[in-house]
């Protein structure tokens, strides 16, 4: 594996971050701009956090030295299998197409209203239960990851 791509026991620790976050109240906020050399979308409630408290530790991130000294989010490229629990391609399992945006429940909700918290939750708990599922038939012992 890359050291650009972030492990499956990273993305199983990110995702149990980010569900306590939601569960704890953490509200949803959102931002997709589109300014010139700024492009970037970032979803309180999804893999594409920029919360340094969901991508905590060095490791998690493309350029650790910068995150330690001045605190910039950059999480390691996602592999195929790590979908972002908003994503509806998680329910499809139609995962060859990059990015995620156009499949957001959140930026694009489609005919679907915006997921309540209740509703989140239950994607984050499937996304785990997947990848756990997952770290367990590959012999790493997924399911005692602490978050």
């Amino acid at each position: 594996m890359s050291d650009l791509k972030m492990s499956s026991e990273r993305y199983l620790l990110a995702l149990k971050r980010i569900r306590k976050s939601i569960a704890d109240g953490g509200p949803l906020q959102c931002c997709n701009s589109d300014v010139l050399g700024d492009k970037h979308n970032e979803c309180s409630w999804g893999l594409c956090s920029d919360d340094p408290r969901h991508w905590p530790d060095p490791e998690d991130h493309l350029w650790p030295d910068k995150f330690v000294k001045d605190g910039r989010v950059a999480p390691k490229y996602l592999m195929v299998h790590q979908v972002c629990p908003l994503d509806r391609r998680m329910q499809t399992g139609n995962l060859d197409m990059n990015g995620c945006f156009w499949t957001c429940r959140i930026f694009r909700p489609k005919k679907n209203p915006t997921p309540t918290r209740e509703q989140v939750l239950e994607y984050y708990d499937q996304a785990i239960q997947r990848i756990e599922g997952m770290l367990t038939v590959s012999g790493t012992e997924g399911g005692n990851v602490e978050a």
